[in-house]
């Protein structure tokens, strides 16, 4: 303030210039901070590019053909420079692995299926064929109570597996399992597979989640089943039929001659190289041969269930090797069947029981008017056996009508009330072509507690009518002739 006036204008007029120039700095500071980052990134970029150039043309040469891939390939290197410091600060934070795992997450890769070891077209075989199992799924993790998820969670189904191959499918598991069935339409129709979980194809879940892009579908879906579920299926589903368009019914039965006998000693030798049996000798192997005919229930065919062959092998084998032997016998094939015989056989015996102490009256000797015995044949899952019925006939006069009384009482099924119907008109043809039969006959299966089925009783049941008209008697003995 002591200077004069003219030097304190001089000073006032440098400051005011500086001050001007200063603002003019500070105004331009942030932009010259975002043009040094921008050159930053930049000269990080043309690095990173320098650095990552070569790994992705050699990636993309190996994928020429696949545009989708090449696409992908372009994405994830524009997004690799576009966030080359996340790889800067990752090196920074070696110590944070949560951090730098995080970080880079988005640059895994999440395999959902390798044939890289697969020769051919794969063939696939679900044994659990649920939707989530056919179709693939999407897992979550529960962070803060929040569901999340990402892409390294989304998990492969059966028909990623068998894309360019085949598929091998129970027709009966499937259709046990919720939605699977439509599920598998759905993508056969559509020729791709779209990964939705069953909460969201039904809007059961709000939890925001992922939509991945459908993956296109080539495949052959074998479906394996009994006959009666192929012919609902084709009855039922109008899809079944378009989408499964070739049916293969195999055979129960083949023929039984040289060569099928043949066939089949060499099918057991298979089968015992690949259960690690003992070997068997010449009586076992056609012991089990007879077996095979009589499950076949034909003396000149062979069972084709390999199943009941492969059981009755194992316990030949089990048996062989509680006698010592290294090589399984015809007494051990014989004793596996005796074996299995006696756990199934106790309905047998409670029924012989019962005809041996009276309770069921079945007599042998002797004669009888309009009475014979019938055999009928009953079958528990894979075991059959014989139990003998009393068949009495009664005539009296009447309409010339024929009753079945099993019939009336709602025990006699369809094919055997057909049977009785067939009779009744060959007794009509046979002695009432020319004037009316005065009489009514009824036929009946005595002590019979269960339902009867099967037209096979006929001709038993012809015999002690015509005894009953003739009022002759028939000679009670066994006869063939029994309920199917």
């Amino acid at each position: 303030m002591k200077m004069e006036p003219a030097e304190q204008e001089a000073i006032e007029q440098v400051v005011k210039t500086l001050q001007q120039t200063l603002q003019e700095m500070l105004r331009q500071m942030p932009q010259w901070h975002l043009e040094a980052e921008q050159a930053l990134q930049e000269l990080s970029q043309n690095t990173a590019l320098y650095a990552i150039q070569p790994l992705f043309d050699k990636v993309r040469q190996s994928y020429g053909r696949q545009e989708a891939v090449l696409a992908h390939l372009e994405g994830m290197q524009a997004d690799v420079l576009e966030n080359v410091m996340l790889f800067l600060r990752s090196q920074e934070e070696e110590s944070n692995e949560e951090s730098q795992k995080a970080s880079l997450q988005r640059y895994q890769i999440n395999v959902l299926v390798d044939h890289s070891q697969t020769r051919g077209a794969p063939v696939v075989y679900e044994d659990l064929p649920t939707h989530a199992n056919l179709i693939g799924r999407m897992e979550h993790i529960s962070h803060m109570g929040t569901l999340l998820t990402d892409f390294t969670l989304i998990h492969a189904g059966a028909l990623h597996k068998a894309n360019g191959g085949y598929l091998v499918v129970d027709a009966r598991k499937l259709l046990l399992q919720n939605h699977a069935w439509e599920g598998l339409k759905q993508a056969l129709r559509a020729g791709e597979i779209r990964i939705e979980s069953l909460g969201q194809i039904y809007s059961m879940v709000s939890t925001v989640s992922l939509e991945p892009e459908p993956i296109p579908l080539k495949v052959k879906v074998v479906l394996m089943g009994e006959r009666e579920l192929y012919y609902t299926l084709a009855q039922f589903d109008p899809d079944f039929e378009e989408l499964f368009k070739v049916a293969a019914d195999f055979e129960d039965e083949m023929m039984r001659d040289d060569g099928t006998e043949l066939e089949y000693a060499q099918l057991m030798a298979g089968l015992v190289r690949k259960e690690q049996l003992r070997h068997l000798d010449q009586a076992a192997v056609g012991r089990i041969i007879e077996h095979s005919a009589r499950l076949a229930g034909d003396a000149h065919k062979l069972t084709t269930h390999i199943h009941s062959i492969r059981n009755t092998l194992h316990e030949s084998d089990y048996w062989a090797a509680e006698a010592g032997r290294e090589i399984i016998t015809r007494a051990d094939v014989e004793q596996a069947i005796a074996a299995r015989e006696y756990r199934a056989s106790r309905v047998r015996e409670r029924s012989l029981e019962a005809i041996t102490e009276g309770q069921i009256l079945i007599d042998t000797q002797g004669e009888v008017i309009g009475q014979i015995n019938g055999l009928a044949v009953l079958q528990l899952d894979d075991y059959r056996f014989g139990r003998p019925n009393r068949i009495t006939a009664r005539v009296r006069l009447g309409k010339g009508e024929v009753v079945d009384i099993e019939r009336q009482v709602e025990m006699g099924g369809p094919i055997h009330s057909k049977g009785v119907m067939i009779l009744a008109g060959y007794v009509g043809a046979q002695y009432a072509a020319e004037r009316p039969l005065a009489l009514s006959a009824t036929l009946v299966f005595e002590q019979s507690y269960g339902g009867v089925e099967g037209d096979s009783a006929s001709s038993a049941e012809l015999y002690a009518l015509v005894s009953a008209l003739a009022e002759l008697p028939s000679v009670s003995r066994l006869g063939r002739d029994g309920v199917g």
